[in-house]
């Protein structure tokens, strides 16, 4: 009498040979043996499922995108103050509305429309109909910090805006 063992993950004839069963293949649906939207990595005997950047949940039922743009992260979500988030499938893109220029991943700011110098905030200066902030002046009314150091029994730094 022959007594067979099947080792999960391997096929054939344990006796002769085993061969990997790749669990991965599309024959066992779009994903392997996985979840939907995840990664299926085949291993000798076995088989990994994981959720790809930009995606969470249990890799082997099914990944979720998560949204980058969501309030849950800020109220922008994942972007900058004043941008605008564009989610998609596995990531997210930020911007800065029309109107406005900066890093939208940090802050937008909203460019001024200018004629004159006078039409721009604090040191700013109108160049080309646009009121730019020259160095070393920089935010919204364009001063700049001015560091202050008093001795006393501990140094404190004073933030002074001129």
């Amino acid at each position: 009498m022959l007594i067979y063992f099947r080792f999960i993950g391997f096929t054939g004839d344990p006796f002769r040979f085993c061969e990997d069963i790749n669990e991965c293949e599309r024959k066992f649906g779009p994903y392997g043996q996985c979840g939907n939207s995840s990664s299926c990595v085949n291993t000798l005997g076995s088989f990994q499922c994981s959720c790809p950047s930009g995606y969470t949940g249990n890799a082997r039922e099914k990944c979720t995108d998560i949204n980058e743009c969501s309030q849950a992260f800020g109220p922008n979500g994942k972007c900058g103050f004043n941008s605008m988030c564009i989610n998609a499938p596995g990531s997210y893109s930020c911007r800065c509305p029309a109107g406005s220029s900066g890093d939208p991943f940090i802050k937008c700011i909203v460019e001024h429309r200018c004629n004159s110098d006078s039409d721009c905030n604090g040191n700013a200066i109108c160049k080309i109909g646009k009121c730019i902030c020259p160095a070393p002046y920089f935010g919204e009314d364009c001063k700049r910090m001015l560091f202050l150091k008093f001795e006393l029994v501990n140094a404190y730094i004073i933030n002074v805006l001129i």
